[in-house]
């Protein structure tokens, strides 16, 4: 397959390295270069060929192959130390970052490499322009400014709010211990129901990809065990809330951004233990299949490593 390179993007020294332990990389590709193809097409866009995409999607694909044909002829990849290597070289980017990582996505689903392997190669792939919310962001976002926003919600609703039992408060919570997306969380809550919350140990969790919209993902809503009893035990209120809720959380209600709530969550998953990749995935950062292999392990794994955390946040009244 034929596929020409993207223009100035790959201009960077290459220098070719010995081959360590290990399976080669280079020789699965190889040999299913074109049907990873047919499987980016179809994941990402619904089966269309090449030639029936428009002009910026087909540069984009087209970019990845490239990326990877480069990468393949001038390094040998058994492992991930092969490949911080050769990211490293190639200065961290893009097209190589996404490229790879798509490449193993589709070997895992394919039954062609392990879950341990997986895992330990995805997290050597680093992109610069792929990095998740700034480690510092969590210093900034003092869980005291969290405590006194949820007071600021509970005042709302007694001052400003009329609708009967607001649950702005509750909600509140929902996002602080979830940390989803502040339009995909309200589609979750206002159609909640007591069999959608299941609980397992010390957590509680709703499965949420059918509120995915677009691009953007969403695959379980985690909480602690206490606070996913509160939601059931208030769970003929959860319609009440209103659409445009985004409203309440500028100056004129609460003055505190829906998505500091997610900034804070995803450094407080980071700091006390949670993978990168396993923090992402709560989050709805990554793009996964519902019902594969792959989506199930993540399922697993984001509970056990909840599990871990659940009782360390911090209670907000």
């Amino acid at each position: 397959m034929d596929i020409p390179q993207e223009p100035n993007i790959f201009s960077e020294p290459i220098t070719k390295k010995q081959p360590s332990k290990g399976f080669l990389l280079n020789d699965l590709w190889k040999e299913y270069k074109n049907k990873f193809l047919s499987w980016y097409l179809n994941k990402k866009y619904k089966g269309k060929t090449l030639d029936q995409l428009e002009k910026n999607q087909r540069k984009t694909v087209k970019a990845y192959i490239s990326a990877l044909d480069r990468l393949f002829s001038k390094f040998e990849i058994r492992n991930n130390l092969d490949i911080m290597e050769a990211l490293k070289a190639l200065n961290y980017g893009k097209w190589y970052a996404n490229g790879l990582r798509n490449f193993l996505n589709f070997l895992f689903e394919i039954g062609l490499i392990n879950m341990e392997d997986y895992e330990r190669m995805k997290k050597a792939i680093q992109s610069k322009k792929a990095e998740a919310p700034s480690e510092e962001v969590f210093e900034k976002i003092n869980i005291n400014e969290i405590k006194k926003a949820y007071k600021r919600a509970i005042e709302y609703v007694k001052t400003k709010s009329r609708i009967p039992n607001d649950p702005f408060p509750l909600f509140f919570k929902f996002l602080y211990y979830t940390g989803l997306r502040l339009d995909q969380a309200v589609r979750i809550f206002k159609n909640l129901k007591k069999s959608d919350i299941k609980f397992e140990g010390n957590i509680a969790y709703i499965l949420t990809h059918e509120a995915k919209r677009g691009k953007k993902g969403t695959y379980i809503a985690i909480m602690p065990k206490h606070f996913g009893e509160e939601l059931t035990e208030n769970i003929r209120y959860v319609g009440n809330l209103p659409e445009r809720i985004d409203k309440r959380f500028g100056k004129e209600g609460i003055n505190f951004g829906a998505k500091l709530l997610r900034k804070f969550h995803y450094n407080f998953l980071r700091q006390n233990g949670v993978e990168k990749d396993i923090a992402e995935f709560i989050q709805g950062r990554s793009s996964v299949d519902v019902g594969s292999t792959y989506y199930l392990d993540k399922i697993r794994l984001a509970k056990e490593q909840y599990k871990k955390i659940a009782d360390k946040f911090p209670k907000l009244d």
